[in-house]
């Protein structure tokens, strides 16, 4: 999942998650943002040698970050993995991947039957983009713990070092929000770091600050200054998801927010309760993160009814230098049947043109929606987008899973942008099953669905050609073994990705 900027600017890619409300047609949270400086005084630059975004050995090449868990065995616990494998001029070489386990403490959450299956459950600890926050020519990695959170210093020989964030909350997004050239760090108000899971379990009102850690970092992880906004309406809404990108075209990074919630809340129908929006949007400033209202193509008037979200991502599809969003049709308790593209403009997103939704019925997508027993979709296409530019004609693309196709078995569309924005003219489809992917037999579908090819995906320029490889991974592939889980790598040409010479991979193997 991520955010790609298209024509002369970098590769951007970020995977998030957030919430925030905003009280519906006011456009305010209810009190201003705070910014305060810190006590670490930057003397970098932001026209100095700070390294490219994901580049964490300095080399000129994009890396790739891998992070998940496993178990070996019902009675045994997870084990977690955590690498970087590097790019060069050939693009990706598995065997010269660095692991960083031993910086950060193993700390598996809790997991349902799919991990218990033997699959390879991928968490995304790691956030996406990795930007150089300390400013040492290096990119760092924002590596999110059960109980704390960590900025893993890059150095040329890869992760270096590992220090403690002061962050209580989980960190949520990486990007440039007050747009002064270093990147910073947003916590937007999930659950506290080691306590519930879900805030919606609250019972009281409380507000969860939204907290932003602006750069550049210090090697100790101290940063230039600290922002805090109201992310959560008054304690109102929990945090759910949210996509960063720059959506207005100024400049800086803004933040789309989504409410969720498990069940009913019915404090909802006392005497006074706020109306709230499920989805908002917050635009950075250089004096903070401020409200700008609903995405009304996406929000709905929140009543404390339960409320879904599904992460998006962030990335110029139609070349006019504004961000778009684009959000899967589906969330927690449904499975995706396509995606929603809002073209963003000076109000943010849905303010540069009309929607456009993609489905595989779309003209050009290739396959057909799978139902289940009760006709609802059930292949989940559109989950997990992730944005690039495939064929270097400097209009960022889409890559979506099916990861249920197939019984199971998965595929992954790529969809094209263009100067009309995404659409499904030249959509192409990769499968276990497209000649030239290599393959070993997982067993068959399981309780959580055969290999699940595209639970993972990334889109990222590893070899420096200015095309972004496509990088897919299988939590169910080879399940059940002493190493489950799979990971391909597909060259990226001027006709897309190549199913050709495709370089695969198991998790555990990079930097192991």
């Amino acid at each position: 999942m991520g955010r790609y900027r298209s024509a002369a600017s970098a590769t951007v890619f970020c995977t998030v998650t957030v919430l925030l409300a905003a009280c519906a047609g006011t456009g305010t949270s209810g009190e201003p943002p705070v910014l305060e400086p810190s006590g670490y005084a930057p003397t970098a630059t932001p026209d100095g040698d700070a390294a490219a975004l994901n580049d964490v050995n300095g080399d000129g090449y994009a890396d790739f970050a891998v992070s998940g868990e496993w178990v070996r065995g019902v009675e045994e616990e997870p084990v977690g993995h955590k690498a970087v494998g590097y790019g060069s001029d050939s693009g990706l070489d598995p065997a010269e991947g660095t692991s960083f386990n031993d910086l950060v403490p193993d700390e598996p959450g809790e997991y349902g039957d799919g991990l218990l299956d033997g699959t390879f459950a991928f968490n995304g600890d790691v956030l996406e983009p990795m930007a150089d926050l300390d400013q040492d020519g290096y990119a760092d990695l924002v590596v999110i713990g059960d109980t704390e959170q960590y900025l893993v210093r890059g150095s040329e020989d890869g992760p270096a070092d590992a220090v403690a964030l002061a962050l209580d909350r989980p960190a949520d997004a990486v990007g440039d929000f007050n747009g002064d050239g270093f990147p910073d760090i947003i916590a937007a108000g999930r659950a506290a770091l080691g306590g519930a899971a879900d805030d919606s379990e609250r019972t009281d009102r409380e507000a969860l600050h939204s907290r932003v850690l602006y750069g550049p970092f210090s090697a100790s992880g101290e940063p230039a200054a600290t922002g805090r906004f109201d992310g959560t309406q008054g304690g109102w809404v929990p945090v759910g998801g949210a996509v960063a990108g720059d959506f207005d075209g100024d400049g800086r990074d803004d933040l789309v927010v989504f409410g969720f919630y498990w069940e009913e809340d019915a404090r909802f129908e006392e005497r006074g309760a706020p109306q709230v929006e499920s989805v908002v949007y917050f635009r950075g400033t250089d004096e903070g993160m401020v409200a700008a209202g609903a995405v009304q193509e996406l929000s709905v008037g929140y009543t404390g009814g339960p409320v879904e979200y599904e992460t998006g991502a962030a990335g110029d599809v139609d070349g006019d230098g504004d961000d778009d969003l684009i959000v899967p049709n589906g969330g927690v308790f449904s499975v995706s049947s396509g995606i929603t593209v809002l073209y963003g403009g000076p109000e943010g997103p849905g303010s540069g043109g009309e929607k456009t939704e993609i489905d595989q019925e779309s003209p050009g997508v290739p396959g057909d929606t799978e139902a289940d027993d009760m006709g609802e979709a059930a292949d989940g296409f559109g989950e997990n987008p992730a944005v690039g530019d495939v064929d270097g004609d400097g209009f960022a693309d889409v890559a979506v899973a099916a990861p249920g196709e197939d019984e199971g078995r998965g595929s992954v569309t790529v969809l094209r942008g263009g100067p009309d924005g995404l659409s499904g003219a030249g959509a192409q489809r990769i499968g276990l099953d497209s000649p030239g992917v290599p393959e070993e037999p997982s067993g068959g579908p399981g309780p959580e669905g055969g290999d699940r090819f595209g639970a993972d995906l990334s889109l990222v320029d590893l070899d420096g050609d200015g095309r972004t490889e496509l990088v897919v991974g299988a939590g169910g592939y080879r399940r059940g073994t002493e190493r489950p889980g799979g990971y391909w790598v597909f060259t990226a040409t001027e006709e897309g990705p190549s199913t050709r010479d495709a370089v695969f991979f198991a998790p555990q193997s990079l930097g192991g």
